[in-house]
């Protein structure tokens, strides 16, 4: 399991966003999804967190690596990290 995460326990402290056909191009472009696409770029934020806590820096970085290819960067300050579309 993924950072000691039960798969379930993931999809249910995303509200389900993870059962939900992608209608997507990029995160989520879909009228009314913004909500959804901060909740999940929350979860890839705190997923992120997790793995550089637990010293799983190649993870961490592939998460902002990919994010990045989808036009996403991620911003790392004292107070936590922010992302915006590039």
């Amino acid at each position: 399991h993924l950072l000691g995460l039960d798969p379930a326990s993931v999809i249910k402290a995303s509200g389900g966003i993870f059962l939900s056909p992608p209608e997507v191009s990029g995160l989520v472009s879909v009228s009314g999804a913004k909500g959804e696409e901060e909740r999940l770029m929350q979860i890839l934020i705190d997923v992120r967190r997790m793995a550089r806590e637990n010293k799983e820096f190649k993870m961490a970085d592939e998460i902002r690596d990919r994010l990045s290819t989808m036009g996403i960067s991620l911003e790392d300050h004292p107070q936590g990290t922010i992302w915006k579309r590039k």
